[in-house]
């Protein structure tokens, strides 16, 4: 049968990376639900979207990254709205925070969903989304799009120690328990190992 793995965790834990080893080994099809935002959030503030990947952008402000240089009216006026200073330096990741949560899924709650899906109905291949992050909408979505589609769908929750206490963002809080087939942990340095864990899980070795 063929898969539909969904990797869950916060931020910086190695979602991408195992997504990107899945597809580039495997074959498998890589998606995010975020693929479009981040599309949308550098074509509004006219910056590439690799700039908006760099860690460099995620956590250092920027001018040019302002809310008033985003060419969505709609956007800087619910921002304006909300109390946030339009002329304040900002990093990529409060831009795609806000764009995504406090902007679009505003506006249709259900626009993330609607992008990827679009995305994955254009494949035959195994698919790897690798940024699963809430339990009412995106979950329930993916278990509908696996049956529908003969997929068998597996979650798996990527662990790093290092990164567990800190803040996260509401859409990091992550899924529960009881929709996590697996977990593993993602150890600095031990990559491949880590990469090897997921191929067993899915007997892809």
């Amino acid at each position: 049968p063929k898969y539909l793995v969904a990797l869950c965790g916060l931020h910086r834990t190695g979602k991408d990376t195992l997504a990107t080893a899945l597809a580039s080994t495997h074959g498998f099809f890589r998606v995010a639900f975020s693929d479009s935002l981040y599309e949308e959030v550098a074509e509004s503030f006219g910056v590439r979207v690799s700039e908006f990947h760099s860690d460099l952008w995620k956590q250092n402000p920027q001018n040019l990254l302002s809310i008033q240089c985003s060419d969505s009216p709609k956007y800087r006026a619910m921002m304006q709205f909300l109390g946030h200073d339009l002329s304040k330096p900002r990093t990529s990741r409060f831009l795609l925070q806000t764009w995504a949560h406090e902007y679009r899924r505003a506006l249709q709650s259900d626009y993330w969903i609607t992008e990827a899906a679009h995305r994955m109905r254009g494949t035959e291949k195994d698919i790897v989304v690798s940024d699963l992050r809430y339990q009412k909408d995106e979950y329930p979505f993916l278990l509908r799009f696996a049956a529908a589609t003969g997929r068998v769908l597996r979650v798996i929750q990527v662990i790093r120690p290092a990164m567990q206490t800190r803040e996260s963002h509401p859409s990091e809080d992550g899924l529960e328990a009881g929709s996590i087939d697996h977990s593993i942990v993602n150890e600095e340095d031990r990559l491949f190992e880590t990469i090897e864990k997921v191929e067993d899980l899915l007997n892809l070795a």
